[in-house]
């Protein structure tokens, strides 16, 4: 996500340069000339610059629909877009015709969280135990019990 995001700024700085670059190296002004004539001076000036500021557009609307789309999975699925693609695949994954239940999802409504003086967080389906002075996490699943150590 962090790369979409970047990409989307590199190709705003990139319509900027050559909005830019026209102001400086191009006889036109949009104020002046109006729309069509702005462009295809703009065009015969530069074709290259041109070429790529097209390129950029274009670029950006596939990016940031890309970017909305990436964010929504994440946010609000909990999923990635290689687990959506490949769900019926992996046994983990509840796969219906209209829904896919990750078992990493855990949406706000199921959790209920209460930290404690004695630093112990619990949930309503699992529990998550934090013992300070033993430095290790706790962690039971149903009657599954697992212990990790913070060294």
């Amino acid at each position: 996500m962090g790369y979409l995001f970047f990409l989307l700024f590199m190709i705003c700085w990139m319509i900027y340069g050559c909005i830019s670059y026209w102001g400086f190296h191009c006889e036109t002004s949009y104020a002046k000339d109006g729309f069509w004539t702005y462009i295809t001076q703009i065009a015969t000036c530069s074709p290259w610059m041109f070429w790529m500021f097209l390129n950029s557009v274009f670029h950006f609307m596939w990016v940031a629909v890309l970017l909305m789309c990436q964010m929504y999975q994440i946010s609000c699925l909990g999923i990635t877009t290689n687990e959506r693609m490949n769900a019926r695949r992996y046994k983990h994954f509840k796969v219906t015709t209209t829904s896919i239940e990750s078992p990493f999802n855990e949406k706000q409504t199921n959790i209920s969280v209460r930290l404690q003086s004695s630093y112990r967080l619990e949930f309503q389906q699992n529990q998550i135990i934090i013992l300070p002075e033993e430095r290790r996490v706790v962690h039971r699943i149903g009657k599954k019990l697992l212990v990790l150590s913070l060294n």
